[in-house]
């Protein structure tokens, strides 16, 4: 199974952390425009593509925002916010062939227990599921797109819960650490 992950900037010049994950193989770069985007999930013909951003425009304050502001969301209506939401409506229109979900990396990092200010104590967080990725410097974006693109893994192995409702719905972890620990150690 492939899963791609996106960690998408607000603007196009601003970097945006792409990974691919077969199974536990992870796979990051940077990409810049929406082109780039597309173009990559177009060739690669993943299984599911996890957009860290709001999918829906006009941004509003959503339940499933309501719910995820404990695990520090922010709200879709806040000014840099609503550049991204724009964004990635207008991205998953694109991708309208493929199965995209919004999902929310701090919180899947959060209720994975993975979560960290450092992105090395996250890398080693992941490593521990048993995730294999470069071995040189990744950027905050990278280890996002990396951390996107497991929690859609883990809802191609209904390891997820939906939450929200009908006016949005982000895709968060259900499984508790060591479930899913001993799951990718297969």
């Amino acid at each position: 199974m492939i899963s791609i992950g996106i960690d998408l900037a607000g603007l196009e010049k601003n970097k945006t952390g792409f990974c691919i994950l077969r199974n536990k193989v992870a796979e990051t770069f940077i990409v810049h425009t929406d082109d780039e985007i597309v173009e990559n999930v177009k060739k690669i013909k993943p299984d599911i593509v996890a957009v860290d951003a709001p999918l829906i425009y006009p941004p509003k304050i959503r339940e499933c925002d309501r719910l995820l502001k404990k695990y520090g969301a922010m709200p879709p209506t806040m000014k840099s916010m609503n550049i991204l939401s724009k964004r990635g409506f207008f991205l998953a229109k694109r991708l309208k062939d493929f199965n995209v979900i919004e999902v929310f990396p701090t919180g899947s990092a959060k209720i994975l227990g993975i979560y960290s200010r450092g992105i090395e104590a996250m890398k080693n967080g992941l490593l521990n599921f048993g995730l294999v990725f470069e071995k040189r410097v990744l950027t905050k974006d990278e280890v996002d797109s990396i951390i996107a693109a497991l929690t859609g893994l883990l809802h191609l192995h209904n390891l997820t819960e939906d939450v929200g409702d009908k006016e949005g719905v982000v895709i968060c972890p259900k499984a508790k650490p060591f479930i899913l620990n001993k799951y990718f150690h297969y």
